[in-house]
């Protein structure tokens, strides 16, 4: 949990401070939505708690699983814009967590921007089922936990 503050309070004051020096000095017009953003920013961090804990349980289960989830990252629609995509890619894509969070930031970035996805109830949800399940895989499939509970019974 401290490291989750310490990094995810980091990550906003850097974005935060970085975005206010670029308008500055650059002198962009426009409207830039800080709220926005912040509860872009928060809904990432629930998400990224979220997949940790779920890649906690997955590293323990399976050994080569820290291979394949790099390749997850390019589903992440950091690299891409959603719409430019073909409509069946994109019905996969709705189920992304992330695409919701990007869409909302990319909304509150530019102005004008309209996004495709934006359910910030389905990212909540999602990040409270994959954290849930990951716990459950921790308690479940993890030695230590295991060896916890052999105490306890006797």
């Amino acid at each position: 949990m401290a490291r989750f503050l310490i990094r995810g309070t980091l990550a906003i004051c850097i974005a935060l401070s970085l975005g206010a020096g670029v308008v500055w000095s650059v002198g962009l017009p426009g409207f830039i939505d800080v709220w926005g953003i912040l509860f872009a920013m928060g809904l990432a961090l629930c998400t990224g708690v979220a997949v940790g804990i779920l890649n906690c349980a997955f590293f323990a289960i399976f050994p080569v699983w820290s291979v394949t989830s790099r390749l997850l990252f390019l589903a992440s629609g950091v690299l891409f814009l959603p719409r430019d995509l073909p409509s069946n890619i994109q019905i996969l894509l709705d189920w992304n967590p992330l695409i919701h969070v990007l869409s909302l930031l990319r909304e509150s970035l530019y102005h004008g921007y309209a996004p495709l996805y934006q359910a910030p109830f389905f990212v909540a949800l999602s990040s409270l089922i994959l954290a849930t399940i990951g716990l459950a895989l921790i308690v479940l499939f993890h030695p230590l936990p295991q060896a916890a509970r052999r105490r306890m019974s006797l």
